[in-house]
């Protein structure tokens, strides 16, 4: 596998599966405190700022994720993967993306 940067499609995503991992661990009762004692609920911006990053600089050295090659990405998520004690959220296709774009411009259209 190539060490390439990540692409715009990968960052999308890196940010989907944020979304999707804050979803299924509101879903499955784990709110911030339960992990990292907050008594607060999971978001995209929480799940990148105190699961995904700290990982990330730990593992990697590097702060931003628009600074990440493929490899690295998936290095992260393995990482993170392995230590949600049974949460698992697969990593979005490129197909998720799009669906998800799709249902948001239609949400729009219809709000």
């Amino acid at each position: 596998m190539t060490d390439k940067p990540i692409s715009r499609t990968q960052q999308k995503a890196l940010h989907l599966m944020f979304e999707l991992l804050a979803d299924a661990l509101n879903d499955a009762g784990f709110d911030i405190k339960t992990v990292i004692k907050a008594d607060v609920p999971w978001t995209k911006e929480n799940v990148k700022n105190l699961l995904w990053r700290p990982l990330q600089v730990a593992q990697l050295q590097k702060e931003s994720t628009t600074s990440l090659t493929s490899v690295e990405v998936d290095q992260v998520y393995e990482t993170l993967n392995r230590s949600l004690a049974g949460i698992h959220v697969p990593f979005p296709s490129y197909q998720d993306i799009l669906l998800r774009q799709d249902y948001e411009e239609t949400e729009t259209i219809f709000t």
